[in-house]
C-alpha cells in the first residue's frame, strides 16, 4: 500500500482543537472515520512510496503477554517501514497518518486521551523533527526497534528489543543524545545496560533515571575526545560496561 501523509491543515486543527479531538478517540475507540468531518477536509495526501500492509495486535493491560505483545509491534512497525527514506520517518505527517489509521487502536492502548497528551505525543511540535518522531506515539515504537535491530554478539534480530521496550527511560535518555545517531553507539549503550541489569544486583543499581543520564554524559564525553563513529561496537561495548560497573557499584569478575 502506498504511504500518506496528514496535512498541515489537518494537525494544526487537531492541536488546536485537541480537546474535542480527545473526546473524539474517546467516544470511537474503534476507527477514526470521524477524522475528514472533523478537519472539514480530506486529511491525507497519498504519496508514492509503498510498504507491506501489517496489523498491530492490542495488548489486554495487566495480561501476561501485554510486554511482549508491544515489543512485538515495535518490530512488526520496524519490518513494515524501515526501508523508506529518513526524511520521512523523522515527519511528524507520517507518524500522524500511521496514528490515526493501522495504528489507531494501538495508540489509544498506549494513550492517555487528554488534550494535553494528544497535543505533546500524537502532534508533536518542535524544530527538531528526528527527535520529536521518536517521541511521538508510534514514531517511539518503530525507533525502539530501529536501535535493537541488530545486536552486538548476536546473529538474533531484535534480540534487544524487548529490553528497550521496556526501558523507556533508557530509551528517552538517548533520543535526548544526537551521538546515538551512531548505531554503534546506541548498540554499545543498549547491549552494555542489559547485560548490568541482567547481573540482578538490583540493590546496586539506584537512581535509575540519573544512573542513565550520567552513562549518555560519558559517551558524550567519549565523543569529544575521540572518533567515536569509527571506534567497532564491540570495543565501546567495553568502554561502555566498564563505567557502568564502576557507577552502579558493581565489581569485574
Amino acid at each position: 500500500m502506498n504511504i500518506k501523509m496528514m496535512t498541515d491543515q489537518a494537525i494544526e486543527k487537531c492541536r488546536v482543537d485537541a480537546e474535542e479531538f480527545a473526546r473524539k478517540v474517546y467516544g470511537n475507540p474503534d476507527n477514526a472515520d470521524w477524522l475528514e468531518s472533523f478537519v472539514g477536509s480530506s486529511p491525507f495526501v497519498e504519496k508514492t512510496y509503498e510498504i507491506p500492509d501489517f496489523e498491530l495486535e492490542i495488548p489486554v493491560k495487566g495480561a501476561p503477554d501485554e510486554k511482549e505483545i508491544v515489543a512485538k509491534n515495535c518490530i512488526v512497525l520496524h519490518k513494515a517501514l524501515k526501508n523508506l527514506p529518513a526524511y520521512i520517518l523523522v515527519d511528524i505527517r507520517f507518524w500522524a497518518w500511521i496514528t490515526l489509521t493501522k495504528g489507531y487502536k494501538f495508540a489509544i492502548y498506549k494513550s492517555e486521551i487528554s488534550k494535553n497528551y494528544i497535543s505533546n505525543n500524537w502532534f508533536p511540535k518542535g524544530e527538531n523533527n528526528r527527535r520529536s518522531a521518536m517521541l511521538q506515539t508510534l514514531g517511539m515504537e518503530f525507533f525502539i526497534a530501529n536501535w535493537t535491530e541488530n545486536t552486538i554478539g548476536s546473529t538474533v534480530p531484535y534480540s534487544m528489543t524487548p529490553y528497550l521496550s521496556n526501558s523507556r527511560v533508557l530509551y528517552h535518555s538517548m533520543v535526548y543524545r544526537n551521538i546515538t545517531d551512531i548505531p554503534a553507539v546506541a548498540q554499545a549503550i543498549i547491549k552494555a545496560w542489559a547485560d548490568i541489569e541482567a547481573l540482578g544486583d538490583a540493590a546496586n543499581i539506584k537512581n535509575r533515571s540519573d544512573q542513565f543520564r550520567a552513562s549518555m554524559k560519558y559517551v558524550s564525553t567519549l565523543g569529544s575526545v575521540m572518533l567515536i563513529d569509527a571506534i567497532p561496537a564491540e570495543e565501546l561495548y567495553g568502554k561502555i560496561i566498564s563505567y557502568l560497573r564502576e557507577l552502579v557499584g558493581i565489581k569485574a569478575e
